[in-house]
């Protein structure tokens, strides 16, 4: 079976500058007889020796795109940021391919697109079979928005949400045509958009880990060490705030527990940590990743909204540490709460369960383990890549 993918991102073990992993697991674990040529525009900018490498390692024909000077042009422009709201479609949506690429296209027995930003390519070939990689439904992401307090607060943040998600309806309606099959990682994100545009032409697979690290799961004998993981932004802003708010009324806390941030913006809130007397530590930037997070015992997940798989969610439970989270965090991740991970529905509730993990190490260590356990089997990548393809193949 040969496979023409059109991909926005380079695919990398690890996301680099935008969602590159995800792609590059399901190529990874292919089966022998899919065979792939991928195109990229190389919006997250990977250097050409390193494309090399990654081309090598997947055993697949890499070919880079330059994005349209209009594209960039505007892109980077004032214009474009003030006019966003009032685009039906983003902007990169408007891209179209050269003739060369569409020869290539002819030839393929099916396109992949990834993410949905190419979508259009499919009206330009309606007799090819086309399968888009979402990741998530777009208009899902914006309904779970619009209901989180962090936009509620601010009336403008909430409009601009209607707005978008608006946007994205409409822009949703033109992947219901016969020759697209939508792929999402994110089961609600599958059932809203059948329900939303009564479509058949979508499913749904759990999402592949990375590479995972060797981890001895043992919890540090002094303080339980705590790793909160991604960007203070609005993804995790209510939850973060109203878990530090229950924190630092809580003196015990302090001698059973130390904190690592890791990722931007922290700095407030570790200074509100240190100041009610916690041991925290903030890192902007590591260069391995899955090195950086086992040295940890348990990872806090505080998001508030959203949809699909969180990959940092993922990561963390498959590398061996003990995850607690909210229900958009742990979604799609075949874990069960008190069994594999912690599900909260409060943010409050962290700090309880924190000093009820750092009392009672080994009962969680063995919750820590059978939660990788559980990714290993369910999430393998070589399990979805082939259902994956098994799927694309009964399209043709």
């Amino acid at each position: 079976m040969n496979i023409t993918c059109i991909t926005g991102y380079t695919p990398t073990p690890e996301n680099k500058r935008g969602i590159s992993a995800l792609i590059y697991w399901l190529i990874n674990g292919r089966p022998e007889y899919v065979h792939i040529k991928l195109y990229t525009y190389n919006i997250n900018d990977i250097p050409d020796n390193e494309i090399y490498e990654i081309a090598n390692q997947l055993k697949i024909e890499i070919y880079k795109i330059d994005l349209p000077y209009w594209y960039k042009k505007i892109n980077k422009s004032f214009l474009n940021k003030f006019t966003d709201l009032f685009q039906i479609r983003p902007l990169i949506t408007y891209i179209r391919p050269d003739k060369k690429i569409l020869k290539e296209l002819e030839k393929s027995d099916a396109i992949w697109i990834y993410p949905y930003f190419f979508y259009n390519y499919a009206k330009l070939l309606p007799h090819k079979t086309f399968i888009i990689t979402g990741c998530d439904c777009l208009s899902n992401v914006c309904t779970t928005r619009i209901s989180d307090l962090f936009y509620l607060k601010k009336y403008f943040r909430g409009i601009r949400q209607f707005l978008i998600r608006y946007n994205c309806t409409k822009l949703e309606k033109e992947f219901n045509r016969p020759n697209i099959t939508m792929h999402y990682v994110g089961m609600s994100d599958l059932m809203f958009y059948k329900r939303l545009h009564k479509a058949d032409n979508a499913f749904f697979l759990l999402h592949p880990h990375y590479g995972l690290k060797n981890k001895d799961i043992r919890f540090n004998t002094d303080k339980l060490d705590i790793l909160i993981a991604g960007e203070y932004n609005h993804y995790m802003i209510c939850d973060t705030d109203e878990m530090v708010e229950e924190m630092i009324h809580l003196k015990d806390l302090q001698k059973l527990i130390k904190i690592t941030f890791l990722g931007k913006n922290w700095e407030k809130v570790k200074e509100t940590l240190v100041n009610a007397g916690y041991d925290c530590e903030h890192k902007k930037w590591v260069n391995n990743y899955a090195e950086e997070i086992i040295k940890h015992d348990v990872q806090i997940s505080p998001i508030s909204h959203g949809a699909g798989t969180k990959g940092k969610v993922l990561d963390s439970i498959g590398n061996g540490l003990l995850t607690i989270g909210s229900k958009y965090a742990l979604e799609n991740i075949c874990v069960r709460h008190k069994e594999s991970c912690i599900l909260y529905k409060y943010a409050s509730e962290i700090p309880a369960i924190l000093r009820s993990i750092a009392l009672n190490k080994e009962r969680y260590e063995n919750m820590a383990q059978k939660g990788r356990s559980q990714i290993l089997k369910y999430h393998n990548p070589t399990r979805i890549s082939k259902r994956f393809f098994e799927i694309i193949s009964k399209k043709i």
